[in-house]
């Protein structure tokens, strides 16, 4: 830094650093290059070594901003996309930025009011025995209808619940909508249909997560047997000890624990005997390609044969061909959803839909 810039803490973590008559774009480029390998080089605390990974947003002086409130507005703006886009990074900001950061407060707003009136709502997917051809379980999908979009797709809202919050609430409404529909489900077909409902980092971090649960399925009447709870190995790795503690509470109260998109981060064998789980889901990056990649075929082989030797059960996700179901009932995976087998539907398809695909599964 020169004499003539100024750095200043704005709270928490977060710095401002102002470069007065500091030339072009591509020249502040190499000062910020500077900044973040500085930040980034390890640093020794009480003999540990601390690594520090920096997000940098920029603007400059008069293009994007023409008082001080703009500039740090749209410099905040970038260094928000710097965090989405990675840790250890820059981005300069942009009119592009400005405008979906825009839509994304505009959105979210919106999910707000979404909640309270009603526009979402649930379609499941049927998760199949492969032994016998049976539905044994169908996952619980949020959908959004809005007012003027129609259906928006999971992606726009999912991520920015979970980033604003509203993942809580939307979360709960999940949980109880879903094991209600599902309980007038096993009535009319006459079957202990499961149901599996995936949770969010933040909703793991509620305190008193596993009484919302146990209240949800008071209140519906589920029987806590035929609840599975779909959670991701990185938000066990987050903090693992709490995450022990919690799932031992759920499986307390006979729910199950299922692993989420397996293979796809800390994926070993000392966590899968750490925590009490019942099921582990394949990620369908694996099962893509396993007809034609024998890395992919071969790591399905591994998870299955491990899984098995621990006493958990398997499914594979994103099965759409006859190809793929074939493989994985040939290598003894217990269950499986897809396209092959179905969409995610409305409540009120599921029990034609049982009826369909264990005929037509049994008979192939």
């Amino acid at each position: 830094m020169r004499d003539t810039d100024t750095v200043a803490r704005l709270g928490g973590d977060e710095f401002v650093v102002l470069l007065a008559e500091a030339g072009s774009r591509e020249q502040i480029q190499r000062t910020v290059d500077q900044i973040v390998q500085r930040v980034t080089a390890p640093v020794a605390i009480n003999d540990q070594e601390i690594l520090v990974t920096p997000s940098i947003g920029g603007c400059l002086f008069p293009d994007d901003g023409q008082d001080a409130g703009t500039l740090l507005k749209n410099a905040d703006t970038a260094m928000y996309f710097a965090k989405s886009a990675g840790r250890s990074n820059s981005q300069w900001f942009t009119q592009a930025m400005h405008q979906q950061a825009e839509e994304k407060l505009a959105l979210a707003g919106n999910m707000r009011k979404a909640l309270d009136t009603g526009q979402f709502f649930i379609e499941f997917q049927p998760e199949v025995c492969l032994k016998t051809g049976k539905v044994m379980a169908v996952e619980a999908l949020v959908r959004w209808r809005h007012p003027k979009r129609g259906v928006v797709p999971p992606a726009e809202f999912i991520a920015l619940a979970e980033e604003t919050g509203l993942i809580i609430p939307l979360g709960e409404w999940v949980l109880r909508t879903a094991c209600r529909e599902v309980v007038n489900l096993q009535k009319a077909c006459g079957a202990p249909l499961a149901l599996a409902v995936n949770v969010s980092p933040r909703q793991l971090q509620q305190k008193d997560w596993s009484e919302t649960v146990r209240s949800a399925l008071l209140d519906s009447g589920m029987n806590p047997r035929h609840l599975e709870l779909e959670i991701t190995e990185g938000m066990l790795m987050q903090n693992p000890d709490e995450s022990a503690e919690l799932l031992d509470a759920l499986r307390q109260q006979g729910v199950g624990v299922v692993i989420d998109d397996f293979g796809t981060g800390y994926s070993s064998l000392a966590y899968l005997t750490r925590f009490p789980i019942d099921k582990i889901k394949i990620d369908r990056s694996f099962v893509r390609d396993l007809t034609f990649d024998v890395t992919d075929a071969a790591v399905i082989d591994a998870i299955i044969a491990m899984s098995h030797s621990l006493k958990i059960r398997v499914i594979a996700e994103g099965v759409e061909t006859p190809e793929q179901l074939h493989y994985l009932r040939e290598r003894g995976c217990d269950e499986a959803q897809g396209y092959h087998f179905s969409k995610a539907v409305t409540a009120d398809q599921i029990p034609a839909l049982m009826q369909t695909l264990t005929a037509r599964l049994s008979a192939g």
